[in-house]
């Protein structure tokens, strides 16, 4: 597998934004993933998670065969009864898919990266494949090789909506702790768009992991980045396709209770879900009525029997990643109740305490 690069692990903790451990968190393991003859499938890593278009199932992206294939599944999010596939970038010596999406003609993309060897000082290329899951999983489809200019490792992190966003950077070994470089690439004009936190200074390293098609020209874009003083931190912001340079991107907002988020959805309009990591969590953001974003709730992931785990992409309240030891997970994660009724909540069976403390106290 060709590891996505990670902005270091350091939690900083902020008041702005309400936490809590999710109530019931349902995790469940891959030994139902086969394959078309009812084999199970050796998955390394989940690390892409979307709708499957108008149908009810969930479309998975990761790395299977131990670090060497790409993986794609169809189905509930248990991951029983569906259908897998083995998909490889030509020429491929491996193949790691990260994020999937629908395309308008019932086609699908999916986005990775690959080397042509197995050596680690071996180039990551960027991928794109699109096709149909029959044709990219039997060597067809339209493949599209994405390298950033000068870059040694093109990290292709997500699509929709006709853009992939990623990073890359210029070390000459895999997943470095700095001079990531993220980017937006067009995909039907190949370009790209060079992207970095607007309200830090001495910035060393800016990731993008998720973009979401939000209509018209309107994207909203999700990653990390950590500076020369401070962070790792976690940052929303709003991108126009149709504006141009700084003046594209709006409404940017820095979440210091996580180090980066990874993967990030929209099921309904206007809230967004967002799976991150330093602490692997799920952080539900509302939209204010000016388009910025409010400081969302955060519901920490424990883990199936407590152990410790990356939360690589989300759909709604569902979210895919893999545990540490690395073994390939799925989730689903229950809401919280609002904060405002938590507050009331809490503070409620703490007067009952308080109460029952003083009675206590004074016989």
């Amino acid at each position: 597998m060709i590891p996505s690069p990670r902005v270091l692990f350091t939690l900083l903790a902020s008041g702005l934004i309400f936490s809590s451990s999710a109530l019931a968190d349902t995790y469940y393991d891959t030994s139902g993933v086969t394959n078309n003859s009812g084999v199970p499938i050796d998955i390394t890593y989940w690390q892409g998670l979307r709708n499957y278009g108008n149908s009810t199932n969930l479309f998975f992206t990761g790395t299977a065969s131990n670090n060497t294939d790409g993986l794609v599944y169809i189905g509930p999010i248990t991951g029983v009864g569906g259908t897998a596939y083995i998909i490889n970038a030509p020429g491929a010596a491996t193949t790691s898919l990260y994020g999937p999406d629908n395309l308008t003609n019932g086609d699908v993309a999916v986005v990775g990266v690959y080397k042509t060897g197995t050596n680690a000082t071996n180039i990551v290329h960027g991928t794109i494949g699109q096709g149909s899951l029959s044709d990219l999983s039997t060597g067809g489809g339209i493949w599209t090789t994405v390298d950033y200019t000068n870059a040694t490792h093109t990290y292709v992190h997500s699509m929709m909506g006709g853009y992939a966003v990623g990073n890359a950077d210029t070390n000459l070994l895999e997943d470095p702790t700095n001079n990531e470089h993220a980017f937006i690439y067009n995909v039907a004009t190949p370009g790209f768009e060079d992207v970095s936190f607007r309200f830090a200074t001495n910035i060393i390293s800016t990731t993008l992991y998720g973009i979401w098609y939000n209509g018209g020209t309107s994207y909203t874009l999700a990653g990390g980045y950590a500076t020369l003083l401070g962070g790792p931190n976690a940052f929303l912001v709003n991108w126009d396709s149709s504006g141009s340079g700084t003046n594209a991107f709006s409404d940017w907002a820095s979440y210091t209770n996580v180090t980066h988020f990874e993967g990030i959805s929209s099921v309904t309009p206007g809230v967004y879900t967002l799976s991150g990591d330093g602490p692997s969590s799920l952080l539900t953001v509302s939209t204010n009525n000016d388009g910025t974003f409010d400081s969302g709730t955060l519901q920490v992931l424990t883990g199936p029997g407590g152990t410790n785990i990356s939360a690589n992409s989300v759909y709604g309240t569902n979210v895919v990643g893999i545990t540490t030891p690395g073994s390939a997970f799925q989730a689903t994660v229950s809401p919280i109740p609002e904060p405002s009724a938590v507050a009331l909540l809490t503070l409620s069976l703490g007067s009952l305490v308080l109460l029952r403390l003083r009675s206590r106290v004074h016989g």
